[in-house]
């Protein structure tokens, strides 16, 4: 049985919270990467700012909509991560979950367009019959015709999860770190070697890291905005 509240001295490093002002706070749902998600009361608290308490993000949920990833959403503890949009219609706001430099979770404010997007990275593949259904890392299924995607690579999808876009883990590919030693960065492939990927960040400063602290986020420059 998952408890609904954690204390908040114990909350992962990559939320963005005051954690010696009050004891307790909302525990997210599974569903989602614990360090790189958060409860979607505690996006609209302590991300954005536009509720004080639960009590006025259960109103903002029950009568004013609250959507992710084009879906009203009304569970206070939905878990809300890394690529999500969180959309608020009646403040015309779309914001996109991402990460700071210093690995905390951020919004960022994109336009209508761009907020009918996310970028997911492959986590596994199994055959379904006659067909080819990928697992994403934000717990998204897609089932495909043909089996052309790898492990580790992207994949933008709009709203219908329908793949718009197929963003290989190649040399060249724009990435963001998303665990690790350099948690936050963005930056291009230079050189993979076995398990290891190198690349240069905007300042053209080279740095390394490993396949699995990688999300890629665009062929040569990202699809959509970060920061």
């Amino acid at each position: 049985m998952t408890h609904k509240h954690m204390k908040r001295i114990s909350a992962p490093k990559s939320w963005p919270i005051l954690r010696k002002q009050r004891t307790w706070i909302t525990r997210p749902k599974p569903g989602r990467s614990f360090d790189l998600s958060i409860a979607l009361v505690n996006v609209l608290k302590d991300i954005l700012g536009i509720v004080r308490n639960a009590k006025e993000a259960r109103y903002i949920l029950l009568h004013q909509g609250v959507f992710v990833n084009g879906r009203r959403v009304y569970d206070r503890r939905k878990p809300v991560g890394f690529m999500d949009v969180v959309s608020i219609p009646i403040e015309k706001k779309m914001f996109r979950i991402s990460l700071s430099q210093r690995g905390k979770l951020i919004a960022v404010p994109v336009t209508e367009k761009e907020a009918s997007l996310r970028i997911v990275s492959i986590k596994n593949k199994v055959r379904v019959k006659d067909k080819i259904q990928i697992a994403c890392f934000d717990g998204t299924n897609v089932l495909v015709d043909k089996n052309m995607y790898a492990l580790g690579d992207g994949l933008v999808l709009d709203q219908t999860n329908s793949i718009q876009k197929h963003l290989p883990l190649q040399v060249g590919a724009s990435i963001m770190v998303i665990s690790g030693k350099q948690l936050g960065r963005v930056g291009m492939i230079t050189t993979i070697a076995e398990n290891n990927i190198y690349f240069t960040d905007a300042e053209n400063n080279e740095h390394s890291t490993t396949k699995n602290t990688i999300f890629v986020v665009g062929e040569k420059n990202p699809e959509v905005t970060l920061k």
